[in-house]
């Protein structure tokens, strides 16, 4: 696993349990973009710092109180400059020196789709609809069974990495409708995948069954 910490000005962001797909499309867009937006926040690659911690899974319960990345320094190897480096030399191209093979061009849209999915949840939780929707955005051109191929593996990446999670359909008040005021309960572990791939799960909001996601 991977976490990473950027540093811009007086300004700190942590992201922890990352696996090779959600870090290598950070990394993509740290050494080929002129700014990256994370946590909704415009990320200059030349003036902030991206510092990269190789180590073992860190679990939720000790994410709190700011002790996450205290645990991932004591646990973990700095591989900063070993990442970033490998990206900028596959960035440039062939050099005559054996290289990594690249990502396939569906796992590098669905990492990109992942990065603007987490973007938006920052404003707060959303249906699993929105994803397929921002994938038919993306590529008007493609089918809506290509588009949804997309957002589920976008989704199931985020989910993989513990940077989303799934909620269940919101109460119902007394009259019926869905309570204002209730998120809805997180989908437990164990039926995670069954939920993910289940059709009713992608229905557009309001519809029986339709399921939600927030950032972890």
């Amino acid at each position: 696993m991977f976490h990473i910490e950027l540093r811009q000005s007086f300004h700190n962001l942590c992201h922890f349990n990352l696996d090779d797909g959600a870090l290598g499309a950070i990394v993509h867009a740290w050494t080929t973009e002129p700014r990256v937006e994370l946590e909704g926040r415009q990320w200059n690659p030349s003036t902030a710092k991206l510092r990269i911690l190789e180590g073992p899974e860190i679990p939720l319960d000790q994410l709190t109180m700011g002790r996450g990345w205290r645990i991932a320094e004591r646990e973990g190897k700095d591989v900063s400059e070993r990442v970033l480096t490998a990206a900028k030399e596959a960035a440039r191209g062939p050099s005559g020196t054996a290289e990594q093979p690249a990502p396939s061009d569906a796992a590098l849209e669905a990492d990109s789709l992942g990065l603007e999915l987490l973007s938006m949840l920052a404003d707060g939780p959303a249906p699993l609809y929105y994803a397929w929707r921002l994938a038919a955005k993306r590529f008007p051109d493609r089918s809506p069974g290509e588009c949804l191929l997309l957002a589920e593996t976008a989704v199931g990446s985020l989910l993989k990495s513990r940077l989303i999670v799934l909620l269940h359909p919101a109460e119902t008040d007394q009259s019926g409708h869905p309570d204002p005021n209730s998120d809805g309960a997180q989908v437990a572990d164990a039926e995670l995948e069954a939920v993910h791939r289940a059709h009713e799960s992608w229905a557009p909001p309001g519809e029986p069954g339709a399921i939600r996601m927030r950032r972890a």
